[in-house]
């Protein structure tokens, strides 16, 4: 190996280290972005920046509304104790705040589908919403 493809590995490596280093910095921050939106305490004057028009599907803890095992856990994707209002949906980014007709001001704390699943604790509440079709949902900030 010469000098200079000794040298040309160096930098290869300096440039690999640089780029993996900032990938960590942005995933970092975004967490830290997700993690504040979501202590953020919820008012009723926050402003509404859109709508979405989808259908909402209510879910509750137990195997019969989350067919998957892993989400059995009794927490939230964010770590959460699954309990209080709460969001789950795929389409949108962990912390976001939406009014739901019906349900309420809660945060996307968990994943789901690409529709907007509502979190209630007792299932009878859940299986009472069953599925409402092209609600009118506000993501406010």
């Amino acid at each position: 190996m010469t000098t200079k493809q000794w040298f040309q590995g160096v930098i290869k490596l300096i440039i690999v280290i640089i780029i993996i280093w900032f990938l960590l910095e942005l995933s970092l921050s975004v967490r830290k972005r997700i993690l504040k939106a979501s202590k953020q305490p919820i008012t009723m004057t926050m402003t509404i920046t859109r709508t979405i028009t989808t259908d909402v599907r209510a879910y509750c803890p137990k195997e019969c509304c989350v067919p998957n095992p892993e989400c059995l856990d009794g927490r939230f994707a964010n770590n959460e104790i699954a309990q209080g209002r709460a969001i789950a949906s795929n389409s949108l980014l962990r912390g976001t705040v939406l009014r739901v007709p019906g349900y309420g001001v809660a945060i996307v704390k968990d994943h789901g589908p690409n529709l907007i699943e509502v979190f209630f604790e007792k299932h009878e509440d859940a299986v009472n919403w069953g599925v409402k079709r092209d609600v009118q949902v506000e993501v406010l900030r």
